[in-house]
């Protein structure tokens, strides 16, 4: 007969539920998000015709975030079942965690594969500096570097027989995908402090900010610091951030924009006599479509 955990393993396996249900939650509502501005990306360019860079892309990245949240419910009722048989002190089948391992290194897969895909950000900060190949030399190296990575510590796991987060590499894996975002993010505001002697309108900022995928980043952070033991958690909510960024950059190019376009980056019109220097102009395409 099997002995019941004590009191306090009992506390934080039941803490461990609590957040597996919480990290569901929160990736549904984004997940929800992202539905919504996949269908207006998708009602605003009809099809693919007029944008098939961008529109594979999102497609691409919309049916990964799609697999990745059906990952995550079916690895939370898997995960819910085998931290239920700790509670009372059974023994859990081994089928059952190797179909909890199997899910969580799936859902592994697909972020890392989502990392890999973040092609609209890198031609993003390409076209915003006036197609210099220079500014995104940093961000091309850093997602291949993200995907050697990410894609070696999956395959280690499988070969140990553990889990992503207990793997070589994984710090190196994750503090490489904060530290891509922040850099799309820094390319991206860089061009912030010539914008704002143009219009003080902070949504242009917090547009560039969010097309960046820094939310991401900074949610990684904030979730470092909550570290729980349920696996579940790995990745969770980063699966759907990532795939948001690029659905934003599709929503905002608009019906019939090029994925290079920089109209979603609305300013008013600059006067003739501005004191703005003229390299600043010619980077902003001024428009007065507001997305």
């Amino acid at each position: 007969m099997a002995l019941l955990p004590d009191s306090t393993f009992v506390r934080t396996v039941l803490e461990d539920l609590h957040v597996s249900f919480y990290v569901f939650a929160a990736e549904a509502l984004l997940y929800g998000a992202y539905v919504i501005m996949f269908n207006m990306h998708v009602l605003h360019t009809r099809g693919i015709s007029n944008n098939p860079f961008l529109a594979i892309t999102t497609i691409s990245l919309f049916l990964l975030c799609t697999t990745h949240f059906a990952l995550l419910l079916a690895s939370t009722i898997v995960g819910n079942e085998v931290l239920e048989d700790l509670v009372v002190g059974a023994e859990t089948n081994e089928s059952t965690l190797q179909l909890y391992r199997s899910l969580d290194r799936a859902a592994n897969i697909i972020y890392v594969t989502n990392k890999f895909l973040m092609i609209p950000q890198t031609f993003r900060c390409y076209a915003i500096w006036n197609f210099r190949r220079k500014v995104v030399i940093i961000p091309i190296l850093l997602t291949v570097a993200v995907a050697v990575f990410g894609y070696f510590n999956i395959f280690s796991s499988i070969h140990h027989s553990g889990t992503f987060e207990n793997v070589p590499f994984i710090t190196l894996f994750f503090g490489l995908s904060i530290t891509m975002s922040l850099v799309t993010t820094f390319i991206l505001m860089g061009l912030s402090g010539q914008l704002m002697y143009i219009t003080s309108r902070y949504y242009t900022i917090c547009a560039m900010i969010l097309e960046s995928g820094a939310v991401g980043g900074i949610l990684f952070v904030v979730m470092a610091f909550r570290e729980t033991t349920n696996a579940t958690t790995s990745g969770a909510v980063l699966g759907q951030l990532v795939g948001i960024a690029p659905a934003i950059i599709a929503v905002r190019v608009g019906p019939g924009g090029d994925a290079e376009s920089v109209r979603s980056f609305v300013v008013p019109a600059c006067p003739t006599n501005s004191w703005v220097p003229l390299e600043t102009q010619s980077t902003v395409v001024v428009v007065h479509e507001i997305m």
